[in-house]
């Protein structure tokens, strides 16, 4: 028998493909501990706030590489100053 939760509701289903669409639902799978071992793999995102946030991993990996530089930059003056 599994366990398969949603927000705060819990179920206990042995019917593999009612388990199938329960997760297709967007219940998660538990094991006996009451760990995830298995939800649904297929979450989608808007493709705005997928755009969206491409950019900001753009800015933010230039922003990372800038901030690396910098900190190079002020090492080397630290071991210079020695």
């Amino acid at each position: 028998m599994n366990t398969l939760k949603k927000d705060n509701v819990i179920l206990k289903e042995t019917d593999k493909s009612k388990i199938k669409e329960l997760k297709s639902q967007g219940y998660k799978e538990l094991d006996q501990d009451g760990n995830v071992i298995d939800e649904q793999s297929k979450k989608t995102v808007p493709l705005a706030d997928y755009k969206e946030l491409q950019k900001d991993l753009e800015e933010f990996k230039q922003e990372n590489t800038a901030l690396k530089g910098q900190v190079t930059k002020l090492k080397n003056q630290l071991k210079d100053k020695k």
